[in-house]
């Protein structure tokens, strides 16, 4: 390691520092859940709902949290399963 202020060679390189990559490490564990926990319903007039984390089909609904905290329903025959499917 280079002393005196001087970059050492890996930076120079281009290469991030270990304490770098721990930051940008942290900010993704962070911001993950926020970035890609999301679930989605497709109703079947093409509407899609946003839900956080699961739906789950119980009986003739389909459950699920939407991302302010709040449980909801919605009757199975007004969902588009399949296309919840891909779109999730």
């Amino acid at each position: 390691m280079n002393r005196g202020g001087r970059a050492s060679a890996a930076w120079r390189a281009g290469r991030p520092r270990p304490a770098t990559l721990a930051i940008l490490a942290s900010l993704l564990w962070i911001l993950g859940p926020l970035i890609g926990d999301a679930d989605w319903l497709v109703t079947r007039d093409g509407t899609s709902i946003e839900t956080d984390g699961p739906w789950r089909v119980k009986g003739r609904l389909v459950v699920f949290e939407l991302p302010n905290g709040t449980l909801s329903s919605l009757r199975l025959s007004l969902v588009d399963l399949e296309a919840s499917e891909k779109a999730t």
